[in-house]
């Protein structure tokens, strides 16, 4: 499986004000026109693409034509806007996997997945969560996708065992070739039933491992001869190379020994140019040396080469073998990383996508939680959500406080408030409903009711009272609550918790059937019939008298309950004849069946005790 590096996307930026030398990349021309302005599909794509990440809009990724530049535009939008469920839109696997490893927040171990209402899209989701966490169970959730997710917690962990828990034979085998040179566990290879495929695993166990013995457990001749040879070039006995027969073999070899024993002059055997290429900018990552990447003559590939040394050098200075956009991309990346944005002001690249220099205060800002950084932007909207991530992630009301936009403000103000447990941040809130929530959050949070009447909007403050109510069994909360649906839910809740049938009686008498299950509940909890005697209808009556009867147990209960004065003998037993039906079919009692008066009842419940 090829893993694609992932593209850092930043908030999109203009500047305020005018900076000295700016260079302007002439390949990113900002669009003055609407997108659907151009005839050229690219250049129509690219300006929804560009359009997209700048407003953080979804919707215009749907108009881009070409799938590639679509799951780009999703990925863009993913991370500018730092939301993980847009990467489930990304249709390749290895991109949505990068997007999600940039975004991992919102999957929190499983429990972000469950309201997604697609079913696709919910298992995709799991199996990320499972890969992120390393928690194999999350699979189980995954539907379709189990197999696949086990493979992939399997690698994460490198466990072989895992794999055993795979039901598709082909994805079981991927597996343990995978994952047995991860964990170095020859024992893993044996339990592929394809011979081709066992020994090739044995093989790259064996040179994983540098350990020639595990060579002799491989049958095929040929597949043998190569386990030996990659052993030795391990070991820089790399004059075998030159044996073999076929020029992609001999390459293979050159390439392994090159990039395991960090042998550059090794990359010049390799016949083929595209190894040869990936050969150099392996060893010159590997050992940090920018001179290797000359002999690359693939621009794009060199510029890779040559970025890669230059961020893992770990500082602004390394990035002055690159130029240009690559340079300016280097030194953000840098001092992001160092969290160090005294080089910031020296980026003086704008393209139609990124401000440099702004992106570079916003990322070292987010990284350090230091909200002063983010007065050194130029650009508003970038400013304000440079604020915004800094006050929410601290958590900063004071960072918060200086963001320009209402909404945004607002919005910062209650997750900051509330992550720092302040109601007095809360309530400088302009917005009533981000208030009232703000404080409902905390009040929650603290299981404090005390802080509900703080709270202007009815329904909201009913919603403090009842969740602090029912978290802590607290009846006197609960009797605060005014709005009817929410009073009732809330004394079920605590009636059933505390088994006091009493207060079931404080459930609204519009609500009959919610007063007759809380009363059921606590006889059934209980084995008490006193609550039942509190239920007029008839049926249920009986089936409150049958549960307490079964509680007990003493199935003679049933002929305690009173019948109902009328002529008709069968509607008098209506509630007994329920109450031995219930213990009947429950209690496996088929015997019991004969004590009900209402004949077609007496079958029905013969039938299925």
């Amino acid at each position: 499986m090829k893993f694609y590096g992932m593209v850092v996307f930043f908030l999109f930026i203009f500047l305020s004000g005018c900076l000295d030398q700016i260079f302007v990349d002439p390949t990113n021309v900002p669009n003055e026109v609407s997108c659907d302005s151009f005839t050229d599909g690219g250049s129509r794509d690219s300006c929804y693409l560009d359009q997209a990440i700048k407003e953080k809009n979804t919707t215009l990724c749907l108009k881009v034509s070409q799938i590639e530049a679509r799951d780009n535009c999703f990925e863009g939008v993913a991370n500018a806007s730092k939301n993980g469920f847009i990467c489930l839109q990304i249709g390749d696997f290895d991109k949505q996997k990068g997007c999600v490893n940039q975004n991992p927040g919102f999957l929190d171990n499983g429990k972000g997945c469950e309201p997604i209402p697609l079913t696709s899209v919910k298992d995709l989701c799991y199996r990320h969560a499972a890969r992120v966490s390393k928690n194999e169970t999350l699979c189980y959730l995954s539907g379709g996708e189990k197999d696949a997710c086990m493979m992939d917690v399997a690698q994460a962990t490198q466990k072989a065992g895992l794999c055993q828990l795979i039901t598709s034979s082909d994805i079981k085998e991927s597996c343990y070739i995978l994952v047995a040179p991860l964990a170095g566990d020859a024992s893993a290879c044996l339990e592929i039933g394809d011979q081709t495929g066992r020994e090739s695993c044995l093989l790259s166990v064996a040179v994983a491992q540098v350990n020639e013995p595990t060579c002799a457990s491989i049958q095929i001749p040929a597949v043998k001869a190569a386990c030996i040879v990659q052993v030795k070039e391990a070991t820089e006995n790399t004059n075998v190379c030159s044996g073999f027969g076929t020029v992609e073999s001999a390459d293979s070899c050159y390439y392994s020994t090159a990039t395991t024993n960090k042998q550059t002059g090794l990359c010049g055997k390799i016949i083929g140019q595209a190894k040869k290429e990936d050969c150099y900018k392996a060893v010159a990552v590997s050992v940090g040396d920018s001179l290797i990447c000359d002999s690359i003559l693939d621009s794009s590939k060199k510029g890779s080469c040559l970025s890669a040394i230059a961020q893992g050098g770990g500082s602004a200075a390394s990035c002055d073998i690159l130029a240009g956009v690559p340079k300016a991309e280097c030194i953000l990346n840098v001092a992001i990383k160092a969290k160090d944005a005294g080089v910031c002001g020296t980026l003086q690249i704008v393209t139609n996508q990124t401000n440099y220099r702004d992106a570079c205060y916003a990322g070292v800002a987010e990284a350090s939680l230091d909200y002063t950084l983010c007065m050194d932007i130029g650009a508003t909207s970038t400013k304000d959500a440079c604020f915004n991530a800094v006050g929410i992630g601290k958590p900063s009301p004071e960072a918060c406080a200086l963001i320009d936009g209402n909404s945004l403000h607002d919005s910062c103000l209650g997750q900051a408030a509330a992550a720092a447990q302040d109601v007095n941040t809360c309530q400088t809130i302009a917005k009533a409903a981000t208030r009232n929530q703000c404080i409902l959050d905390i009040a929650a949070s603290l299981s404090d009711s005390a802080l509900c009447p703080l709270i202007a909007d009815v329904i909201v403050k009913d919603e403090c009272y009842s969740t602090i109510s029912m978290a802590l069994d607290d009846k006197e909360a609960c009797d605060k609550v005014v709005t009817k649906t929410t009073k009732d839910a809330c004394v079920l809740t605590i009636a059933t918790a505390l088994n006091e049938w009493p207060y079931c009686l404080k459930i609204s008498s519009t609500n009959p059937l919610i007063r007759y299950d809380c009363l059921t509940q606590v006889a059934a909890a209980t084995g008490s019939v006193e609550p039942c005697q509190q239920i007029p209808a008839q049926t249920q009556k009986g089936l409150c008298y049958g549960k307490a009867a079964l509680k007990k147990p003493d199935f003679l209960i049933c002929e305690q309950v009173p019948l109902k004065q009328v002529e008709n003998t069968t509607d008098a037993h209506a509630a007994r004849d329920a109450c031995w039906n219930y213990v009947a079919i429950q209690g496996n009692g088929v015997d019991l069946c004969g004590n009900i008066m209402d004949a077609n009842l007496m079958e029905d419940c013969q039938n299925a005790a």
